[in-house]
């Protein structure tokens, strides 16, 4: 292993919370920075939180098939590793952020398949033309996103540009899989996107199942609308419906502007 720090069985037992776990991969999840909504979401009642990893370690870089990446350790070791010692089956949900979503989510889909547990993806790394081979998106993998207008992972493209790519890069076999789009939101989100949106975004891939697809989970995602829109944030939630996109919109959208 390379440094994965896990919380024990004993100390996730006497926690004595009947709740879904869900272990937040450090690397790219802004705990520094939004660290204190992590803590919230830990205290509700519904959810308990594990960190898995963190920033800063030697695995924290890109692969060596990455510009600058580097050889092993690094995130896909890492996120081998997190395979190896099965995460995956002590966890109800994963929580990414930012190059976790890039590397170790796709690392975990190529190893797990449809076994897979539900994740969310801030900045929606696993959506983007990445380097190496094509992500192994799983048939089944629940999946929601949440994105920022304001968020260098556009890359410089047009805002309509963007969304289709995600769509593009979302396979149409896959009928399990949402993200928000928040015009205003920058690569690290705000205080207020995050504890807004997180942990409706969290029960909704608790809630939908890959064996009822067509239960879309509408009503966190209506929960989620209202709380961002409560903040101050216009946007919209796109949701496969079968094989195909639908949308709802929330608030007043602002203009399209490229992040500074």
């Amino acid at each position: 292993a390379h440094g994965i720090e896990v919380f024990s069985d004993a100390d996730a037992q006497s926690l004595g919370k009947a709740a879904a776990v869900v272990a937040v991969v450090g690397p790219g999840a802004g705990v520094g920075s939004i660290g204190s909504v992590y803590l919230e979401l830990d205290n509700h009642p519904e959810l308990q939180v594990e960190m898995i990893g963190r920033k800063g370690m030697p695995y924290d870089c890109y692969p060596d098939s990455w510009q600058s990446g580097r050889p092993a350790p690094n995130l896909q070791s890492f996120g081998e590793d997190v395979v190896r010692i099965g995460v995956h089956n002590r966890v109800d949900c994963f929580l990414f952020g930012s190059r976790g979503g890039q590397v170790v989510l796709p690392i975990l889909w190529q190893a797990l398949r449809n076994a897979t547990p539900p994740s969310v993806v801030v900045n929606g790394g696993c959506a983007m033309r990445l380097p190496g081979p094509p992500i192994c998106w799983p048939e089944r993998a629940v999946t929601v996103m949440l994105l920022g207008g304001q968020d260098f992972f556009r890359a410089g493209i047009s805002r309509d540009e963007y969304l289709q790519r995600t769509f593009e890069n979302v396979p149409d076999s896959n009928a399990t899989t949402a993200f928000f789009f928040v015009p205003e939101m920058k690569h690290m989100p705000q205080d207020e996107v995050a504890r807004a949106a997180l942990r409706h975004l969290i029960l909704a891939a608790l809630a939908w199942s890959p064996e009822a697809p067509q239960r879309i989970p509408l009503s966190h995602f209506d929960n989620a609308a209202e709380a961002l829109l409560k903040e101050g944030f216009a946007g919209f939630v796109c949701f496969k419906n079968g094989r195909n996109w639908s949308k709802k919109y929330f608030g007043q959208m602002p203009l399209d502007r490229q992040p500074p």
